[in-house]
């Protein structure tokens, strides 16, 4: 399976920002111009792939991006770490009926519960979570891998990782660990442009989420 984006900088952040009663541009707003994905990348997108034999899916950032998906025609989403909060969208991405992948990054128990619950309700199809630690990239001392199997204990959900770390190490383990759903994300080249394309802000990192 291949996962895309698809959001619209204007419907996350403010080209704004206010300090002292002082307006100025907001830096994360110039970087996201980088990363939107244009609608009609999708269908293209999708027809690539499923002529690759390769599932095609992505995560919704803003209400009618789902919309945009069901006309694509895709028959999965993933739900990033930030929204797992966000009721409007879940109850949207729930009424399609598709599987739902949760990413569980920052949040807590009670936020997966009442995410899993409002997915359920809506008419979701299947619900898989993923472990993921929300830093590019995480320390290894970070990944706290024995979250999978109590995760899985206490939703009876399958349960994965979605992994930011450099290598392969972390997806074994988690597979060990009985993880079996593994999100890698990946660059093709460092330092490329992006929300991450500052050294500092992004360390160095050899896979990231862009």
């Amino acid at each position: 399976m291949v996962k895309f984006q698809t959001l619209r900088r204007d419907r996350l952040v403010a080209p704004r920002i206010w300090s002292r009663g002082v307006p100025s541009e907001n830096p994360v707003w110039r970087n996201f111009a980088n990363i939107e994905l244009p609608e009609e990348w999708h269908f293209h997108l999708f027809r690539e792939a499923e002529a690759a034999g390769v599932e095609f899916f992505s995560s919704p950032f803003y209400l009618e991006a789902v919309d945009l998906l069901e006309a694509v025609g895709v028959r999965a989403y993933k739900v990033a770490s930030g929204d797992i909060t966000f009721a409007p969208l879940l109850e949207r991405i729930g009424r399609t009926g598709k599987n739902v992948v949760l990413s569980t990054g920052a949040s807590d128990a009670g936020d997966v519960e009442l995410a899993l619950q409002i997915l359920d309700k809506a008419g979701a199809g299947k619900v898989s979570l993923l472990h993921c630690v929300s830093n590019y990239p995480p320390r290894m001392e970070e990944m706290n891998l024995r979250a999978i199997p109590a995760m899985r204990g206490r939703f009876g959900r399958e349960t994965g990782i979605s992994d930011h770390t450099q290598g392969d190490l972390v997806p074994l383990a988690a597979v060990a660990l009985g993880a079996t759903l593994i999100e890698k994300h990946i660059t093709l080249r460092d330092h490329r442009g992006g929300v991450c394309s500052d050294r500092e802000t992004c360390s160095g990192a050899r896979t990231c989420a862009r």
